[in-house]
């Protein structure tokens, strides 16, 4: 086998792994979006945040689309928990949070709070199935 052969093949390779990354990467994030937009939690503050936003105060919640893009960015190898993570420590500062909702009328101290209480009610939820099993 000769060196352009070698090259070729390598390259091929390389745009095989490449395709295969990326497809991976958007099969993931589609999955991320539809468990947050199954989600009747999101549903229920969806409705919150479009009823809010009918009196004109902007709670700053991301679509399901642009939360899922946010969290699985297609060129990184950063998984969804790692982005949710970053999220719960940041809030909006966090470089996963979708740039279109960096703002919000909630003060940045009652923001992280309610972060704080979901982080809470999840370590509750996760003593109480250990407790269970």
């Amino acid at each position: 086998m000769n060196t352009e052969q070698i090259l070729y093949i390598a390259g091929a390779g390389a745009v095989a792994g490449g395709m295969a990354f990326t497809l991976s990467r958007l099969v993931i994030r589609e999955g991320v979006r539809q468990k947050i937009a199954g989600s009747s939690a999101y549903a229920k503050a969806r409705l919150i945040a479009d009823g809010l936003a009918l009196t004109g105060f902007d709670v700053g919640l991301p679509s399901a689309d642009d939360l899922a893009r946010a969290l699985v960015p297609v060129f990184s190898t950063a998984s969804p928990y790692e982005a949710g993570q970053d999220i719960m420590q940041y809030g909006r500062k966090s470089k996963f949070w979708p740039e279109a909702y960096r703002s919000s009328d909630i003060p940045y101290t009652l923001e992280m709070a309610l972060i704080g209480v979901v982080l809470v009610a999840m370590d509750i939820q996760d003593q109480q199935q250990v407790e269970a099993a």
